[in-house]
């Protein structure tokens, strides 16, 4: 009687065993689709054996644990490629605006340098007409326009760029304190004897996610907890403690600092990857450097012009006249072309003061032919005005189709990369359909089992009565 009983036992193992099989399965079919969730794996082991009269005797099986499947080497390439990704999508669209900017067209910078050197060529048929004379100071007034235009666009996407970054701030101190969070939560369940599966699969989701934003490298420890640093080794999580980050302006731009505890460190381009680092780079890299070109020939232009023109003579005799006024900055460490483009203005206010000639006669056409001539001049670095404003726009073009090409790999990169931990911790369906069959088979032998079992002890007991 006793060894029925304890096939009974055995035969229960066997059903809860399996029935504990189907809920996992279960499960993770249910999750199949989840973001981030990782295959969970049913831990099966015969339970201790029994010896009765010398005989060894098995007691079943038993549940252990529920295990999860994971690749640290793939949540690392995780990581790092979504810090790619993410970098070079935050560049794309505030590149594609800068490139709007400083483009060439037929309406842009190029075709109004173009336009008031072709207003000079009229006036030197008619050095004395009024209207050609007009025509002269409304093309110079369109340039100066067009700069400044221009200026205040790079000015407005610089702006566009410190809000997005200044949006961030709220979100990354947010992840950050989840992350430790879930170390702590993490550390305690699994200390408890419990499984800790879908803590650790929110708290991978993060650190991808953080990666994205701001770029960064992870330690875990053997208790359990994860080191989150920045790519310059400023800590972000250390155990259950997380550093939290402040945004402030300086000189118009939003700078980023990290409060650490103990203290408040400085951060900058160099301390970031993801998005972050992507913003940062175009507001200031690229933004700067298309400023500091369009200053530079905004400064040469005006310089060569007035050096023309003040060398002339207007219709009252008078010369070393400026046709273009403009300020630069006077911080010590600027250029001496610095501002030029915002500030340039036409500094002659009446027809008469265009100075078209070597001297006040009507007819004396000879200044107009010289300033003419400054269009094809090499004045700026060894190129004409619109050479140098096309190698403004076409660094910006190459900026842009640099990044579309390091985007399109870093996005084939990341899916390769997703694709590996699908099939590596992913769920699929099929398995799991034949794991459901199987542990359901499992379930009905068992009970089949247990069956007999019933059956042999009515037997036994009708034997007995």
């Amino acid at each position: 009687m006793a060894g029925l009983i304890g096939a009974l036992n055995t035969g229960k193992t066997g059903l809860m065993v399996n029935q504990k099989g189907i809920e996992v399965t279960g499960n993770n079919v249910t999750n199949a689709s989840t973001e981030g969730y990782s295959r969970q794996v049913l831990e099966v082991s015969s339970s201790p054996v029994l010896e009765y009269n010398g005989i060894i005797v098995g007691q079943g099986a038993m549940a252990t644990g529920i295990s999860r499947e994971e690749s640290v080497f793939v949540i690392n390439q995780l990581i790092g490629k979504s810090a790619d990704y993410g970098e070079q999508a935050a560049m794309a669209e505030p590149l594609e605006e800068l490139e709007r900017i400083v483009s060439i067209s037929d309406d842009n910078l190029a075709a109004d340098i173009d336009a008031y050197f072709e207003a000079w060529q009229a006036l030197s048929n008619e050095p004395s007409g009024s209207v050609e004379r007009q025509e002269v100071i409304q093309m110079g007034e369109n340039i100066a326009n067009t700069f400044a235009a221009m200026d205040d666009d790079l000015n407005e996407l610089t702006e566009n760029i410190n809000v997005s970054i200044e949006s961030e701030v709220d979100t990354i101190n947010q992840m950050v304190s989840q992350i430790a969070d879930l170390n702590v939560r993490i550390v305690s369940t699994e200390a408890g004897g419990a499984s800790a599966n879908g803590l650790r699969d929110d708290r991978d989701q993060l650190l991808q996610e953080l990666s994205e934003l701001v770029g960064i490298d992870t330690y875990e420890s053997e208790s359990g907890m994860v080191s989150v640093q920045l790519s310059s080794g400023l800590s972000l999580v250390e155990g259950g403690t997380a550093s939290s980050m402040s945004a402030d302006r300086v000189d118009g731009l939003v700078t980023l600092s990290l409060d650490m505890g103990a203290s408040t460190v400085a951060l900058g381009l160099d301390d970031f990857g993801g998005e972050i680092k992507g913003l940062m780079t175009v507001r200031d890299v690229e933004i700067p450097e298309a400023k500091d070109g369009l200053d530079q020939l905004a400064y040469t232009f005006a310089n060569e012009v007035n050096a023309v023109h003040e060398a002339g003579v207007d219709l009252d005799g008078n010369t070393g006249v400026s046709f273009f006024s403009y300020s630069t900055s006077t911080a010590a460490d600027a250029e001496a072309w610095t501002g030029a483009a915002a500030t340039l203005a036409v500094a002659v206010t009446d027809t008469r003061q265009v100075a078209a000639g070597a001297t006040s006669a009507s007819g004396d056409n000879s200044n107009t032919l010289n300033m003419v001539a400054l269009q094809d001049a090499e004045a700026v670095d060894g190129s004409t005005f619109n050479e140098f404003y096309s190698l403004i726009a076409s660094k910006v073009g190459l900026a842009v189709d640099q990044n579309g090409y390091e985007l399109e790999a870093a996005q084939d990169a990341l899916t390769q990369v997703q694709n590996m931990r699908d099939s590596a911790v992913g769920v699929s369906t099929d398995e799991e359909l034949l794991l459901l069959t199987q542990y359901q088979t499992g379930y009905e032998a068992a009970a089949q089992y247990i069956n007999v079992i019933d059956e042999m002890l009515d037997t036994m007991l009708t034997i007995g009565a």
